[in-house]
């Protein structure tokens, strides 16, 4: 009996010290920096959830970069294409982590990407579409090279 009563003690600590929220949100402090972007892919769900079709992730060369600023500016540039770099001013709500563009940047306030990923080496924006009435998922995934 003391034996059964130890383990469900040591069963609930477990239990207890393992249990955390899932997502405790992204610190927008760690978008601060400059990103490579290195793979993007789609992904299509049915209304079911279930994945229909995903393509495979490609990866860039070192072409497109994203910087993100202190004063909530930033910039973006392709250097494949030897384009000017475009400025742009965002907003992050911590509440729903979704990325805001004020101006310029890599959508508008009716589809926002949603910060799927965010820590000390990688970015993972997400954007979400209806098509076809099927729900699409496009996903960038960025490096911090700074």
């Amino acid at each position: 009996m003391k034996r059964l009563f130890l383990f469900f003690c040591c069963a609930a600590v477990l239990l207890w010290s393992g249990c955390s929220k899932d997502n405790d949100g992204v610190n927008p402090d760690q978008l601060i920096g400059k990103w490579l972007l290195t793979s993007e892919y789609d992904e299509w769900v049915n209304d079911q959830g279930e994945v229909e079709g995903e393509y495979d992730p490609y990866t860039f060369e070192e072409s497109f970069y994203i910087e993100f600023r202190a004063d909530a500016t930033g910039t973006i540039w392709d250097t494949t294409e030897g384009s000017t770099k475009e400025e742009f001013g965002y907003r992050f709500d911590t509440g729903s982590q979704m990325l805001y563009w004020t101006y310029g940047g890599l959508s508008d306030d009716d589809n926002p990407p949603y910060i799927e990923k965010l820590n000390a080496s990688e970015l993972i924006m997400t954007w979400y579409y209806e098509e076809g009435g099927k729900r699409l998922s496009e996903k960038s995934i960025f490096q911090r090279v700074d």
